[in-house]
């Protein structure tokens, strides 16, 4: 319980710590991690754009169900202001796959667990902490068993094995991560960023999404994705919404059709703009898409003053009828 350990000891001797980072929660991932999936929520609150949409969106917020709103206020977590950081991470397992989620910030692991145990979570001794194992649904089964371990500074939830195998595992630097980064490929301040080394099956799922959809650029696109064995991307938020992915193909001459699939779908999607949306088109436009060797990358920028305006369109107007 080395890993477990070291958490209960940091959170004890920092009681006013710094934010949490997603790149030090990364490090409680297994080592042969595929995926990673990673929000810096304290840097994206510290933006004053989201400040402002907190600030107007508070009072009428609705996008908690009631039943998730009543488990987040028994326990005792604001989600806005106690969370700081989420990472995601998938990995190869017999059988079927291990997921991982780990959120830092400050919690209450006694109002956590009284808040699942109240909704059926059986308690599940784990070293010196307690894990709790959430009551199966009907069509959930074996395979999807959970199990959550709610500490101070950091939750952990994911499968069984992948929980167990962090309270035992002493933090240390990701394979997949350390080479992205060395790469220069991601970079892990950004506000999201997300690496992967693409597993055979969504290459496939890639092949067969292609059939159905039969819709001729992004078919194209997909079709061409199935030749990609790494791929990142991050986005990070200030006066625009800045975004950059890298995509790395088997062989130069995939890249290449890859390269050329993304520019006609681009090229379509500013064709459809043109009448449904004007003002996208010079975004679309300045989008940057280049090639080096195997790895095609794609740049672009959304104002925010644009996204907001869209927001503002996309929201359901108040009945006025008498």
């Amino acid at each position: 319980m080395r890993g477990l350990s070291v958490l209960l000891t940091a959170a004890l001797a920092s009681p006013v710590a710094a934010a949490t980072v997603p790149a030090d929660l990364a490090g409680l991932l297994p080592p042969d991690v595929q995926v990673v999936v990673a929000v810096d929520a304290a840097a994206l609150r510290s933006n004053p754009t989201v400040q402002r949409w907190l600030l107007e969106q508070q009072a009428p917020w609705s996008g908690v169900p009631a039943d998730a709103a009543a488990f987040l206020r028994d326990a005792g977590v604001d989600p806005v202001q106690d969370i700081d950081a989420l990472v995601l991470g998938f990995a190869p397992s017999e059988g079927r796959e291990q997921v991982l989620a780990l959120v830092g910030g400050r919690f209450d692991p006694a109002s956590l667990g009284a808040a699942l145990l109240a909704r059926g979570a059986t308690a599940v001794p784990l070293g010196p902490a307690t894990a709790y194992r959430p009551p199966e649904r009907p069509t959930q089964g074996a395979r999807r068993a959970t199990l959550i371990l709610p500490l101070a500074t950091t939750i952990l939830a994911g499968t069984e094995e992948a929980v167990a195998a962090a309270a035992h595992r002493q933090p240390a630097p990701i394979p997949l991560l350390t080479a992205a980064v060395a790469a220069g490929r991601v970079d892990l301040t950004a506000h999201f960023w997300v690496v992967a080394d693409v597993p055979e099956r969504p290459q496939r799922a890639a092949e067969l999404t292609q059939a159905a959809e039969g819709a001729r650029e992004m078919g194209e696109v997909l079709l061409a994705s199935r030749t990609v064995r790494r791929a990142t991307m991050q986005a990070t938020l200030d006066e625009a919404l800045h975004l950059k992915g890298l995509a790395e193909a088997d062989t130069a001459e995939n890249a290449e059709l890859l390269r050329d699939a993304i520019k006609g779908a681009l090229a379509a999607m500013r064709l459809e703009a043109q009448e449904r949306a004007p003002e996208l088109v010079d975004v679309l436009r300045d989008v940057r898409v280049g090639l080096d060797g195997t790895v095609v990358s794609v740049v672009g920028a959304v104002p925010i003053a644009l996204i907001e305006r869209h927001a503002s369109a996309c929201q359901p107007r108040p009945n006025t009828a008498p």
